[in-house]
């Protein structure tokens, strides 16, 4: 930082006893500011330029004891000079490190799920949510990061978070399955207090489903699939393969049909909605 000549008092020099630097009696070089701030070198040009604190003396509240000073409850502790001085022989009795100070806690991080092979064997899967108390907002995690809020664990910031563990089920009766998974959601947000929460899956229940025989005559009213080829909301009739997902049409026909993916919304940090459509890699039509 820059002072002009006239606002500080530099080649100062101490034998000790005088000031503190991380918490430990300084010798050296050091100048003083015109706010009443001493720092070590001779002056802003010659760092390294750490702030230096006056060390205790044996006064008013405080009683000399071996090298170290300790208060006297029956007299008012001293005064400080400076918001900038710091209670070093108490943060070193606390072993802090001011070199190596402690990390904010952390927040959570987006982890978007992959049921496995077994867990598609099984039916159903846990998916892992976080809530913030203090707004309608939430975010799907991994089961690593449910755990570090569940636990409370120092490092993340869980006393902002809700943590919310849901099952989820990927087969069987389309019907059926979409209904559950509604109904669980339903449940974790009235268990949970967490309003808003069923809104997050803007209806798409059917998430990871996986059809184990090919279910006909289904219908959908636009709200839950896209056209992957056109990009427009789908409504109609419409049937899921077990290897291809949903198509267009009533039956599965060996002619091409096209491809429907599911409709994300996702609320973003300002409130408003977004789409995000599950792409795949097959082409625009199949048989």
């Amino acid at each position: 930082m820059y002072y002009p000549k006239s606002q500080i008092k530099t080649n100062q020099y101490t034998n000790g006893d005088e000031f503190l630097v991380g918490g430990r009696n300084y010798v050296g070089d050091y100048y003083e500011t015109s706010e009443g701030r001493f720092y070590t070198g001779k002056s802003p040009s010659n760092p390294p330029n750490k702030l230096l604190t006056p060390s205790p003396q044996p006064g008013e509240g405080q009683t000399a004891f071996g090298n170290s000073f300790v208060g006297d409850s029956s007299k008012s502790t001293i005064p400080s000079t400076s918001y900038y001085n710091i209670d070093y022989p108490y943060w070193d009795a606390k072993n802090y490190n001011f070199n190596n100070p402690p990390k904010a806690p952390l927040p959570p991080s987006n982890s978007m799920p992959k049921p496995t092979e077994q867990e598609y064997k099984i039916g159903e899967f846990n998916r892992y949510f976080v809530k913030k108390n203090n707004e309608i907002k939430f975010m799907e995690v991994s089961k690593k990061m449910y755990e570090n809020f569940s636990s409370k664990n120092n490092e993340y910031q869980y006393q902002l978070y809700t943590p919310i563990k849901i099952n989820w089920i990927l087969v069987g009766k389309p019907e059926k399955v979409f209904n559950t998974n509604k109904n669980i959601v339903a449940l974790a947000e009235r268990n949970f207090q967490a309003p808003g929460f069923r809104s997050y899956f803007m209806n798409n229940y059917l998430k990871y489903y996986v059809a184990t025989e090919i279910e006909e005559n289904l219908e959908t009213d636009g709200t839950e699939f896209k056209n992957q080829r056109t990009g427009r909301p789908y409504v109609g009739k419409y049937h899921i393969h077990p290897e291809k997902g949903p198509m267009v049409g009533a039956k599965h026909l060996p002619i091409p049909h096209d491809y429907l993916v599911p409709i994300d919304e996702i609320i973003s940090n300002d409130g408003t909605y977004s789409s995000n459509i599950q792409r795949n890699t097959r082409s625009s039509g199949g048989y």
